[in-house]
Order: structure tokens, then C-alpha cells, then sequence
């Protein structure tokens, strides 16, 4: 398992690999990472000069990550050199605050089009947010962002509305 701790190895290692602007997904599932590591992965490997063929990101499975981790990941959804299409953070123990966090922080992505947050702790509230927030992704890009919910505790009103 990846900690946080040992992030900065893998990031050295890819930043300093030829194959980095070939590598289209990258792939942390079942790992213990949190916000600290997502960070500097977004920073500086993601939205890397030279990662500019990296769509997609897996996290699945990464149970601590929380809000902290996703305003990281928000935030450099932002950068021009983010062009991040799939983000996965399925089965990672997201509690509300986290898919608020994430919903208040995707606004400012060009490229989003996909995000999975089934198998969380998201309730009606979180996902509502998450909606409207890919809403707003698809007025800056002009495409709609699909946003995988299930297997979360949310009610059959709050899916009639998303």
C-alpha cells in the first residue's frame, strides 16, 4: 500500500520517466492515501507539462481520503495543464463532507467528463451538490459530466432530482 509518506518516490519516479507523456491512466486504487499525497499526485504528476495524455485518474478504494483530499484534487482541476477527464474515487469511504468538498471544488475543471463516486457515504445532500457542480463543468466546457452515485445512502427524491 501507498502512504502518503512514500508519495514523493512514485512522483520522482514518474516525473523522471520518459513513458510519462504516454501514460494516458494512472492507476492508485486499494491504496491508504489522503490528502497530503492526492495533492502533490494532482500537482505534479497529473498536471504535469509532459502528463498532458493523463485522462484519467483512479482512487478507488483509498478509504482516507476525505474533504482535505478533495479540495487538493479541486484545485488543481483548475490548472490549465490538467486534462483530467476520469476521476474515480469509488468505494473510498467519502462521507458528505468530502462530495460537498468535491462538488464546491470540480467547477473550475474544462475536461471533466466522467466521475465516480458510487459505493460512499454520500447522502442526499452531497449528490445534489454534485450534480449542480457538473452543471455548472458543463456550461465552462460544453459537455455534461456523468457522475456515477450508486450505492450510496441517498433517497429516491434526491435521484429524481439528478
Amino acid at each position: 500500500q501507498l502512504h502518503d509518506s512514500e508519495v514523493s518516490l512514485l512522483v520522482n519516479l514518474l516525473v523522471a520517466s520518459p513513458v510519462l507523456p504516454t501514460i494516458s491512466c494512472l492507476s492508485l486504487e486499494g491504496n491508504a492515501l489522503q490528502a497530503k499525497g492526492v495533492g502533490a499526485i494532482m500537482q505534479q504528476v497529473v498536471c504535469h507539462p509532459a502528463a498532458a495524455n493523463l485522462v484519467t485518474l483512479r482512487l478507488g478504494h483509498n478509504p482516507r481520503l476525505d474533504a482535505k483530499a478533495m479540495a487538493a484534487i479541486g484545485e488543481m482541476l483548475r490548472d490549465d495543464q490538467c486534462n483530467l477527464k476520469e476521476l474515480y474515487l469509488n468505494n473510498c469511504n467519502l462521507n458528505p463532507a468530502a462530495g460537498t468538498a468535491l462538488a464546491k471544488n470540480i467547477t473550475g475543471s474544462r475536461t471533466l467528463v466522467r466521475i465516480d463516486v458510487s459505493n460512499n457515504r454520500l447522502n442526499d445532500s452531497a449528490v445534489v451538490s454534485l450534480h449542480e457542480a457538473s452543471r455548472v463543468v458543463a456550461r465552462r466546457s460544453g459537455t455534461q459530466p456523468t457522475i456515477l452515485f450508486e450505492g450510496n445512502p441517498v433517497t429516491q427524491a434526491a435521484f429524481q432530482l439528478v
